[in-house]
């Protein structure tokens, strides 16, 4: 296992889509949910990524299971930690724009850190207007990218229009049935739950191997043209009637198609054309006569589409330039030692949630 954190429980909690930017926080950190959540506020180069990898030591160092969370729009950088023991749970999460995150529950789940309270106020006052300046480049960029992608999604649009209307949804049901009968056995029942394991990042579109590391077992829905992606909808809307305990899988640049479907107790997975045993072949519930003749029609709306998210992630990494940018503005006039105590801080109230024998 070759993992960066040393957890194999790698994720993204939001996503440079279609439609902008799209924060899946609210539903991964439900506060309900938790027993204590640290919302860490602070601008780039404040050290919340730091003190998010020292947390992650930290759970990794006392043999409790724990999740990291990556940025969608950098992966290097964490945008949050979850660390379960079975008992207790708590996160830590970055809650400053654009995933912008603020007490839920007050107090007695929720708990703001103002990393502001480390850096000197008066040596980023004489760069305020240089801040403000790159804020404002950086902000174009996204713009830019957003943008680019909106462009994209016409083209996906398009395409997937062109497959559900030759998609035999009657026939996809009943495999569906069939699946879920086959795989019943590994259900257990309760809440449903969702995880990114792919980014539309700077790098372009990539994949975390999480599933494949968590796993005792995959199954693959293999298809074309997006066909297993529908197939996966209808299992999940059946999942989720049966009141079946699972976390779906969402694409980051449409949170309406999905990648796969994990189910965590079971340690299984369902993955649209992972390596795996299959489960099911799509191709068959499409309505093609010709299917040389179909993607000579496709594939020039798949180049266009495939244009658009190339300009999308240019742009992206020209606001990644920017922010690094403003991290060489903040960073100098950071107080770390007392950066460093807010983090130890943090840690000795994690370790008495679960420590303790209470």
């Amino acid at each position: 296992m070759n993992t960066e954190y040393g957890t194999a429980n790698e994720y993204y909690a939001s996503a440079n889509s279609y439609v902008g930017f799209e924060s899946y926080f609210g539903e991964i950190f439900n506060s309900s949910r938790f027993t204590k959540i640290f919302v860490l506020k602070g601008g780039p180069g404040t050290g919340k990524s730091t003190i998010l990898k020292k947390i992650a030591k930290f759970a990794k160092n006392q043999k409790i299971n724990f999740e990291i969370f990556r940025c969608s729009s950098d992966p290097a950088s964490l945008d949050a930690v979850i660390i379960d023991d079975g008992k207790r749970r708590v996160a830590i999460l970055d809650g400053t724009a654009p995933h912008e995150r603020d007490a839920v529950i007050p107090g007695a789940v929720d708990e703001l850190v103002n990393l502001g309270e480390a850096w000197d106020s008066e040596g980023l006052e004489k760069c305020k207007n240089k801040i403000l300046k790159i804020n404002f480049e950086k902000n174009k960029s996204y713009k830019n990218a957003y943008k680019n992608l909106g462009f994209s999604s016409i083209f996906a649009t398009n395409i997937k229009a062109e497959i559900e209307s030759r998609f035999d949804f009657k026939k996809a049901k009943k495999a569906s049935s069939d699946a879920f009968s086959t795989l019943s056995d590994a259900f257990k029942f309760g809440n449903s739950d969702i995880r990114l394991i792919s980014s539309f990042s700077k790098n372009g579109y990539s994949s975390l191997k999480t599933p494949y590391f968590l796993c005792d077992k995959i199954y693959s829905v293999r298809g074309r043209f997006g066909s297993e992606n529908i197939f996966l909808k209808i299992l999940i809307d059946e999942l989720t009637d049966k009141n079946v305990s699972f976390c779906k899988i969402p694409s980051p640049l449409d949170k309406d198609i999905f990648e796969g479907i994990y189910f965590r107790e079971s340690k299984m997975a369902i993955l649209a054309m992972g390596d795996g045993e299959e489960l099911c072949d799509t191709s068959s519930f499409l309505n093609i006569d010709d299917y040389s003749e179909f993607n000579d029609y496709i594939t020039p709306i798949e180049n266009s589409k495939e244009f658009y998210l190339k300009r999308a992630a240019d742009a992206l990494v020209t606001a990644s330039e920017y922010h690094f940018m403003l991290e060489d503005i903040y960073t100098p006039n950071m107080n770390f030692d007392l950066l460093d105590k807010i983090g130890d801080g943090i840690i000795e109230r994690i370790e008495k949630i679960f420590l303790s024998s209470v």
